[in-house]
């Protein structure tokens, strides 16, 4: 007996993105700041974690290395550098033109809109297949 398995299309990829990104959309919450990734970023990760040969599996890899790793040297530096921190701030994960990931902390001003805090980007190269 065997078993055949599908390809995985892309809804699927994006249900899986958003399930792990919300166990570590939770865990930046518990450090003080909100998680946004782009739709330009979800695509990226899609891309990076998929393989024809092993499905979702090198998805897991693709988010540490494109959204937590720049992630938590963001939030390590916005602490060691002494940046006042709100509560309020946002991390903003993108996709720069050249395709890569980014990773920013939008700072709320006091009119209300959002402001790119330039003085702590990181940014990883998007691995082609």
């Amino acid at each position: 007996e065997s078993v055949h398995f599908r390809s995985l299309s892309r809804a699927d990829m994006e249900k899986i993105i958003d399930i792990e990104l919300k166990a570590l959309r939770k865990r930046v919450v518990r450090q003080g700041y909100r998680l946004n990734v782009t739709s330009a970023a979800r695509k990226l990760i899609a891309e990076a974690g998929y393989d024809p040969k092993f499905g979702a599996r090198p998805l897991k890899r693709a988010i540490q290395r494109l959204v937590e790793d720049p992630v938590s040297e963001l939030i390590i530096s916005m602490r060691t550098s002494g940046t006042a921190h709100s509560g309020q701030e946002t991390i903003r994960v993108g996709m720069s033109a050249d395709r890569k990931c980014t990773a920013a902390v939008l700072l709320p001003s006091d009119s209300g809109s959002s402001d790119v805090e330039n003085l702590e980007v990181h940014v990883l190269d998007h691995v082609d297949k």
